[in-house]
């Protein structure tokens, strides 16, 4: 199962969720990309550069690293879900080329003014690497509050650009998975996944166009 879908979507948040609920493995792209960093702190310069510009990381890196996780011996006999990737011809072709067909394909639909409404309320705790949205999921303790820190990437700019770098690949992805993909509009849908995902629930979409 792979989620995809705007920054600030959800994605991650719901494929945890979902993780857990049917004992998947979960790959995330950026968990993947924060590990590479600490790793190899040359390609990790590549990362991060690209992250908190709103660039999208080179494919070649991108690649590697879901390629080698998909290889692991507990995606093959658990399953996984998967977000973030692929958003790329590139990367499509590498599912292709590993002849992996996902049972499910949930595309996110948001709009430019939502995502940076999100964002820009999203903070970091730097000592456990937790999220937290201050409107929604705050933190509970003055002291965590007080190491809060908002991400380069989550600035308005920045994630203006990373919208449109989505944006850009949306057409290709939908062709690439038209038979797999259901699409559900942040109206009408995402706010049942957000608020319940907010309370520990999990509520999976499956095929069905929403409009």
């Amino acid at each position: 199962m792979i989620l995809l879908g705007p920054p600030g979507s959800g994605r991650t948040t719901q494929a945890e969720l979902i993780a857990r609920r049917y004992g998947l493995v979960h790959i995330c792209t950026r968990s993947l990309l924060k590990g590479e960093i600490a790793r190899n702190p040359d390609v990790g310069k590549i990362i991060s550069q690209s992250i908190d510009t709103g660039s999208a990381v080179p494919d070649e890196v991108v690649i590697s690293l879901i390629e080698q996780r998909l290889k692991q011996s507990d995606c093959r006999v658990n399953g996984w879900i998967m977000d973030g990737f692929p958003q790329s011809e590139s990367q499509i072709n590498l599912l292709r080329s590993m002849k992996i067909k996902p049972s499910l394909v949930v595309m996110f639909e948001q709009p430019e003014e939502e995502s940076v409404r999100r964002l820009q309320v999203r903070r970091i705790d730097p000592s456990t690497g937790t999220y937290y949205n201050l409107q929604v999921n705050p933190p509970r303790d003055e002291a965590t509050a007080s190491r809060l820190v908002e991400l380069p990437e989550d600035k308005e700019a920045i994630i203006k650009k990373r919208v449109e770098n989505w944006n850009s690949q949306v057409s290709n992805l939908e062709e690439a998975f038209k038979s797999k993909v259901p699409i559900h509009d942040y109206k009408s849908m995402y706010k049942r996944w957000w608020y319940r995902a907010l309370n520990g629930e999990t509520y999976v979409a499956w095929p069905g166009k929403v409009k």
